[in-house]
């Protein structure tokens, strides 16, 4: 079976997978445009799309990865020896421990992006088919990533010691993130 690998920035992506993966950008116009793109795709392909999300449950941990099997719109196919989780996107990054909170009391979700159930809203019957989402956890629900935009790093933040401190918390996480990610990615690819 031959895999293409796809995340929204390269910074979700671990350095072994970097000339493998390509990028198609954050939010959900550019995963609304990559679903349109990924139709002339030939039959024999199996789609692995990954990246970061957060996390919307207490027992999920930064690091800990998951194959996505339930949108809110449709469900996908497992991978086994992967944990399983639900997932929804929102159209802002949730940087609060109460965003997180209420996003997940409106939709019963355990991770949040910003990209896949786009992906998947727009994607055909048949590219749906071939898809896999895999997502790993980069802050958990205590997590505030109040330093974060849909640009990146508010780098005027980190002046504050406790914003500072948040970063460099967050800095940790998506190094596990990357760690565990890869060894994933390795498996698939095997």
């Amino acid at each position: 079976m031959k895999f293409e690998f796809f995340a929204p920035t390269v910074f979700e992506v671990p350095p072994s997978f970097r000339k493998k993966t390509k990028i198609f950008g954050m939010g959900q116009k550019n995963a609304e445009k990559l679903g349109r793109e990924l139709s002339n795709l030939s039959a024999n392909i199996t789609l692995v799309i990954f990246g970061c999300a957060g996390s919307l449950r207490e027992d999920f941990k930064p690091g800990d990865i998951f194959v996505i099997t339930k949108l809110p719109e449709g469900s996908l196919q497992s991978v086994p020896g992967l944990r399983e989780a639900r997932l929804a996107s929102s159209m802002n990054i949730l940087k609060t421990p109460e965003q997180k909170r209420i996003f997940k009391n409106k939709t019963n979700a355990d991770l949040v992006d910003m990209e896949m159930e786009c992906l998947w809203k727009v994607a055909s019957p048949e590219i749906r088919a071939k898809m896999i989402f895999i997502r790993g956890v980069i802050d958990g629900t205590a997590d505030d990533i109040s330093f974060l935009s849909e640009q990146g790093v508010n780098w005027k933040k980190l002046l504050s010691p406790n914003q500072l401190l948040k970063f460099l918390k967050f800095i940790f996480h998506w190094r596990q993130y990357l760690k565990k990610m890869n060894l994933v990615l390795q498996r698939i690819d095997t």
